[in-house]
């Protein structure tokens, strides 16, 4: 008898096949090493969760010692746990992944690779990877997190994860390595205005932040405001509250954008739906669908970090300040450095220094 067959036969279970096919576009998502090998743990059954343990007589039961429901296979501990699953219906794409198709951890991620984008994939992944290591926190004695605190923490390295593949992809572009692409803030028309949103979560969620800006076709601040959130919350939901902001900001001055953009997918993907939204998000997902429709704007667009650098940038200066604050015109050093970066290149520069901001026409006060 081979080893494998009496392995298998000790076990009373065959390991799980690694599909290929599937396999083949995990390995092109660029997650972490530490994380394509805890998938292929978890797809060939070498997680070392009670099912396995149970199965080679390590361990006298195979439940699951969190919910005590059901066996802990790879699974049941990283997707189909109660307190797994609380951390994964924070995410906007929850609701695509059908629990009735997946009998074992590696159909689920077949499943998943069809219906989700990449960019979905890669916070699926950091998500399963987090609940794995919640588990094994608790079980060896740790306290229990809430699952707000631990999806922000997903939240927090995937946005990371994204921002530092998109650098070096506009490394690789301004090397010559990589045809260039459009990677940078793009302006509207000569004569429109644009409208950029973003928020700053803290891994424990304790400081929120949310910025807008609006810009003209010149590149140049026409208004930015930002506000501190008391509360914790999680990202989209932030990201929908900075873009009621800026839109609330539209509408008190009687503007008419050309475009609105923002980083946070989810969001986009909540506001853009076509159908009623039964998220949590659901009411701020409908106040932003009634101040698009007031300013004629029929949906909102996603854009890499590094193109809503300035948005961002704001929502992470005031997370730790009290009040709302608004700039006409021009604004603070760290805010003006980004804006002028984010200039068309056939426009000038010149800024002149003064203080803690950039001379430029208009004035700043705080709210």
């Amino acid at each position: 008898m081979a080893m494998k067959d009496a392995r298998e036969s000790l076990n009373g279970q065959q390991v799980v096949p690694v599909v290929t096919e599937h396999w083949r576009h995990l390995w092109k998502l660029r997650v972490p090493p530490k994380m394509s090998h805890f998938l292929w743990r978890c797809s060939t059954g070498y997680l070392p969760c009670m099912w396995a343990l149970f199965q080679r007589w390590i361990s006298n039961s195979s439940m699951c010692p969190r919910c005590h429901v059901a066996e802990e296979t790879p699974l049941h501990a990283t997707r189909s746990c109660s307190l797994c699953v609380a951390v994964l219906e924070r995410a906007s794409f929850y609701l695509k992944l059908n629990p009735g198709t997946s009998n074992n951890f590696s159909s689920f991620i077949e499943h998943a690779i069809q219906v989700l984008t990449l960019d979905e994939m890669k916070l699926l992944i950091i998500i399963l990877w987090s609940n794995w290591n919640e588990r094994n926190l608790v079980v060896h004695g740790g306290q229990p997190r809430p699952a707000l605190v631990i999806f922000n923490q997903c939240y927090s390295i995937w946005t990371s994860l994204i921002t530092v593949q998109e650098r070096e992809t506009c490394d690789r572009r301004n090397n010559g390595v990589i045809a260039p692409d459009i990677v940078r803030w793009t302006p509207p028309s000569p004569q429109g205005l644009k409208l950029n949103c973003g928020e700053s979560v803290s891994n424990n969620g304790s400081h929120v932040g949310i910025g807008a800006l609006i810009r003209g076709g010149d590149g140049n601040l026409v208004l930015a405001v930002g506000e501190r959130l008391i509360g914790r919350l999680q990202p989209c939901a932030a990201e929908l509250q900075a873009l009621i902001l800026g839109l609330e900001v539209m509408v008190e001055n009687g503007w008419r954008m050309e475009k609105v953009e923002t980083d946070c997918l989810e969001a986009v993907q909540l506001v853009n739906g076509c159908d009623d939204c039964l998220a949590p998000e659901g009411v701020l997902v409908d106040k932003v669908r009634m101040l698009l429709a007031s300013v004629g704007i029929q949906g909102i667009s996603h854009v890499p970090r590094s193109v809503n650098g300035a948005a961002y940038v704001i929502a992470k200066s005031v997370a730790r300040l009290n009040g709302r604050f608004s700039w006409l015109g021009v604004g603070p050093h760290w805010l003006m450095d980004v804006v002028a970066d984010d200039r068309p290149v056939t426009h000038g520069c010149n800024r002149a220094v003064g203080g803690n901001s950039l001379s430029t026409t208009g004035f700043s006060h705080i709210l």
